[in-house]
């Protein structure tokens, strides 16, 4: 495994800070200053400063120097000091490869990933691979890498199977980020076999889109929904990942240029939301997992500029917590996320989805049984949300969830104002899953509205479904003499029940 930087990007950066305040101050950064200052800012030993130093050098990153004195006690003698490479310098093993772990954000030993530029530790890969086993997203089969020839031979075995190659048949020529866009190395990822077992000549992030469920999206309306997802997680960080959350201010060498040329010597790519929302406005975005490896690197990015312990890495990790609910939301029910989040009125909950919900009764602990939707179950629990008040949600056990056919005396749900509210909402999507075509009748109506204008074109009286409450009779809405159409299916309903 090569070693590709021997310095940790956190240490290095106050290995750069100590030589930039020894020349601000136009002092020469010699030995003892630069290990004074990692010991006062690192909090570091003499060793692990020197250390520090040594390993900035072996890197490229500091060069040194000698230097006569000349001025002090020591006038006229050679001292060995150190410098910052100049900004104009290329960079050094610039071959397209990160020079950080994706997953511990360290140098070291690594990995290269086949796919994408990414790289990772032997130890890192494994720790996700248990993660995945553990929660059932792939196979248990042990993998095991030869390391002289990572790119070539991955072996894949059990008790009772013999080696298999998985890269004779499907492998992806390593190409630079440069050459090979986001989008396109998912794709290729997407087309090989063996989509259901952890690859280790893969990084976690190349893992994470060969393995997680596909979802056959629209790709511009999963970048309109995309949008919604980048607007609830843009806030936790600041625009620009260089600058910091604390209020402390920076120090006087820590200009532009300085700045502009510490990020091309620690990012490999550089993201930020503002990129995540141009390619959105692009529409570049093709799946889900695409979207998340952006907003991974963004994470990656802040720890190794503000390191892992720094709020800034803090916050990453809400945004990351938020990402990952809404995309799950997202992948649940598209219609439902869309119409949580336009909330074109406020009668955004009784729009039909293109796939229905199952409506049921269900009961939460304290509370009566209440109109909700499905919107996820498994073999022993519903999650649903509920009509009327604010939409809440939960996940109840399934002895909790009665079928929406059953009168409402059998379930002993108590009614009032809220109850009969819900229940017009209940009535009022049961009316649009009948007649889709109704559906513009539900956006045309203005809850602020006080009146129709006379110049609008009445709007018709429409049936409402009713629920089996044992009384045959029929209830009708008028949508031409109210505004709130909650009212009149409120009222419909205490009429039939």
């Amino acid at each position: 495994m090569p070693v590709r930087r021997s310095t940790d990007p956190k240490p290095l950066q106050y290995v750069w800070d100590a030589i930039r305040s020894a020349n601000s101050q136009k002092q020469m950064a010699d030995f003892q200053r630069i290990i004074k200052y990692l010991q006062r800012n690192d909090y570091c030993t003499t060793a692990q400063a020197e250390l520090y130093l040594k390993q900035s050098l072996e890197d490229g990153l500091v060069l040194n120097l000698n230097k006569t004195t000349v001025k002090g006690a020591k006038v006229g003698l050679q001292v060995e000091s150190y410098k910052i490479p100049n900004y104009e310098l290329p960079l050094l093993l610039d071959d397209g490869k990160d020079w950080y772990c994706i997953d511990c954000h360290l140098a070291g030993d690594v990995i290269e990933c086949r796919v994408c530029f990414r790289v990772y530790h032997m130890e890192c890969a494994n720790k996700k691979q248990n993660i995945y086993i553990r929660n059932g997203t792939v196979g248990s089969k042990e993998v095991s890498i030869d390391l002289k020839g990572i790119n070539d031979v991955i072996d894949i075995t059990n008790d009772n199977d013999a080696p298999v190659n998985n890269n004779k048949h499907n492998k992806v020529d390593k190409q630079s980020d440069n050459e090979t866009s986001a989008t396109n190395y998912i794709s290729l990822l997407m087309r090989e076999e063996n989509q259901t077992e952890y690859d280790s000549s893969l990084c976690s992030i190349c893992n994470m889109c060969k393995l997680e469920p596909r979802s056959n999206i629209d790709k511009e309306e999963l970048n309109y929904l995309l949008s919604f997802v980048h607007t609830r997680i843009k806030a936790w960080l600041p625009a620009s990942i260089t600058d910091s959350m604390s209020m402390e201010p920076k120090p006087e060498w820590m200009n532009d240029v300085e700045i502009n040329w510490r990020v091309k010597q620690l990012f490999r790519t550089p993201m930020n939301m503002i990129v995540i929302e141009n390619k959105i406005k692009q529409k570049q975005y093709e799946y889900l997992v695409a979207f998340k490896a952006d907003v991974l690197t963004i994470q990656h990015n802040v720890a190794i500029y503000h390191g892992i312990e720094s709020q800034e890495y803090g916050a990453s990790e809400y945004m990351l917590e938020d990402c990952r609910h809404d995309l799950v939301e997202l992948s649940n029910c598209l219609d439902c996320y869309k119409h949580s989040n336009e909330k074109i009125n406020n009668k955004w909950f009784c729009l039909p989805c293109r796939v229905p919900h199952k409506l049921v009764w269900a009961k939460q602990k304290g509370y009566p049984y209440w109109p909700a939707k499905v919107l996820k179950e498994t073999e022993d629990t519903c999650d649903v949300r509920f009509f009327g008040g604010k939409y809440e949600r939960s996940i109840l056990q399934k002895i909790y969830i009665k079928p929406i056919t059953m009168k409402v005396n059998d379930v002993q749900a108590k009614k009032g104002s809220a109850f009969n509210k819900a229940v017009g909402e209940l009535l009022l999507h049961q009316k649009m899953l009948s007649n889709p075509n109704d559906l513009s009748l539900l956006t045309k109506v203005d809850r602020k509205k006080k009146s129709l204008n006379s110049s609008e074109t009445a709007l018709p009286i429409v049936k409402v479904m009713q629920l089996d409450t044992g009384k045959k009779q029929n209830v009708t809405i008028d949508l031409s003499k109210s505004d709130d159409i909650f009212e009149q299916s409120a009222q419909a309903w205490r009429i039939v029940s």
